[in-house]
C-alpha cells in the first residue's frame, strides 16, 4: 500500500463488466515527509468517494483487489481503500 493524491478522474462510456458502478481515479504517490508527488500516475477503482486533491490510501496488490471485488479476475491491480485525514510521522 502506498499513500497518493488524487489529480483526476476517468469518464468512460464504455466499461469493463467488472468495472460497472465504479468510479475510476488517476492517482499519483507522494512522498511521506513533504507530501510532494512523484512518479507517475496510475488508475485506480475508488470504493471511497475520494475527489481530486485528496490524499488517499492505495493498496496496489492484485490478489487483495479480487478479493474485496470479490471477482476471480479483474482488469486492476490499484484501489483506493481509504482517505487520509491527518498523518503524523516521526522522522528522528
Amino acid at each position: 500500500m502506498w499513500l497518493g493524491r488524487v489529480v483526476g478522474d476517468i469518464v468512460a462510456t464504455e466499461k469493463n463488466k467488472h468495472f460497472k458502478g465504479a468510479k475510476l481515479m488517476m492517482v499519483r504517490p507522494i512522498e511521506l515527509k513533504t507530501l510532494r508527488m512523484y512518479g507517475s500516475s496510475t488508475i485506480a477503482i475508488d470504493r471511497v468517494d475520494a475527489g481530486p486533491g485528496e490524499i488517499v490510501l492505495v493498496m496496489d496488490e492484485g490478489n487483495s483487489v479480487r478479493q474485496l471485488m470479490k471477482a476471480d479476475r479483474i482488469p486492476s491491480r490499484t484501489l483506493i481503500v481509504g482517505k487520509v485525514d491527518e498523518h503524523l510521522i516521526d522522522f528522528r
